[in-house]
């Protein structure tokens, strides 16, 4: 028997919440294609036609990107949506200046989920040593509950609809290749409460190992989960980065991760106009949106960053794991300080690196 929401105690909230979610249909495949891309060459700016990250005047376009004013492939924005774009309530919801900390505390919703993520059948089969380079990027926005009446398979088809636009294909494609016949696929989560998906070639989502997975844990009126703030809507996304032969992506320097970390960033305003928009949940400010950023490998992280040309200190141990964070701020920094405040955090406290200051400069401006 279900107990009623009225009478759900916290041992049975917290084994809900925490239940083996490894058994899973076949999966829903909402049949929408992905026409992922990697990132475009700068356009828009007068002079940088074709410019990449590595190049001067980067900064100007990163800028210039979180802002929605470059456009992508065939003429596509590659911000969906802007502050002032949001619902009525939004404004009070600072989406692109943001303030880096490395204090858990200040994101307690997103710490409660560093190792949270969909468990597909492919993950659990793996040993330690054989897991590959991943990263998972994470992105708080408060809102309204959603109605427990309403509609899963609504809910499931907008959520693909919004892992196909354009903020989640160019961050994905940044970071791994796409086969062209993928797309996204909805997988059993747990209701209203917990959507998953995963992006695969395969027509059975449970077969093979997913290009990407995505976690989307709305509140829910009436219910409250363990770990979870019931105030906020939470997306979390994880990939590992794979060349088009399937093996793993090499290292990638600074001003690419630079690059990344920018786009990151900037999925929480495509993600809080799918709030509003779309779900009609609004985008509210408090609590602050809160962003996090998770890189984890077996090997030392110089296995996803390359440090060539910088120099490691004596005696370091580089770690193989780094946990980023953020929340935004009216008066905080913008997403192209914010991003090379993280890799500060990266190279210094995790790579332990020297020297690599001019390097973050000439990349961030």
């Amino acid at each position: 028997m279900v107990p009623g929401e009225d009478d759900r105690s916290d041992a049975f909230v917290r084994q809900e919440n925490e239940a083996d979610r490894d058994l899973y249909a076949s999966g829903r495949d909402m049949n929408i294609t992905n026409n992922y891309f990697q990132a475009p060459p700068v356009q828009g700016i007068p002079g940088m036609e074709g410019a990449t990250p590595e190049d001067a005047g980067y900064a100007d376009w990163v800028e210039a990107f979180a802002a929605g004013e470059v456009e992508g492939k065939a003429g596509q924005s590659v911000v969906a949506g802007s502050p002032s774009a949001l619902a009525p309530e939004s404004p009070s919801m600072a989406t692109d200046r943001w303030h880096h900390t490395s204090d858990g505390g200040k994101v307690p919703a997103l710490m409660r989920l560093t190792h949270m993520g969909v468990s597909h059948p492919s993950y659990g089969s793996r040993q330690a040593q054989d897991e590959p380079p991943s990263i998972k990027v994470g992105v708080l926005v408060a809102c309204r509950p959603i109605d427990p009446s309403s509609s899963g398979t609504g809910l499931r088809a907008k959520f693909t609809v919004f892992l196909n636009s354009p903020t989640v294909r160019e961050f994905i494609g940044a970071l791994t290749d796409v086969a062209p016949g993928a797309s996204w696929k909805s997988m059993a989560g747990h209701g209203l409460r917990t959507l998953e998906a995963v992006l695969t070639a395969d027509e059975n989502p449970v077969e093979g190992v997913p290009v990407a997975t995505a976690l989307f844990l709305p509140p829910t009126a009436g219910g409250s989960l363990y770990g979870r703030d019931d105030r906020a809507a939470t997306l979390l996304l994880q990939v590992e980065p794979r060349t088009g032969d399937g093996r793993v992506s090499p290292a990638s320097n600074l001003a690419v991760w630079h690059w990344r970390l920018s786009l990151a960033l900037a999925l929480l305003c495509g993600f809080a106009d799918f709030l509003a928009r779309e779900l009609g949940l609004g985008a509210l400010g408090d609590p602050p949106a809160q962003f996090g950023v998770w890189l984890k490998s077996y090997q030392p992280l110089t296995i996803m960053v390359d440090t060539q040309g910088l120099r490691t200190l004596p005696g370091a141990w580089p770690s193989n794991q780094f946990i980023g964070w953020a929340f935004a701020d009216p008066d905080g920094d913008s997403i192209a300080d914010t991003a090379r405040d993280l890799l500060t955090q990266l190279c210094e406290y995790t790579l332990h690196l020297d020297g690599f200051e001019e390097t973050l400069s000439t990349t961030s401006g």
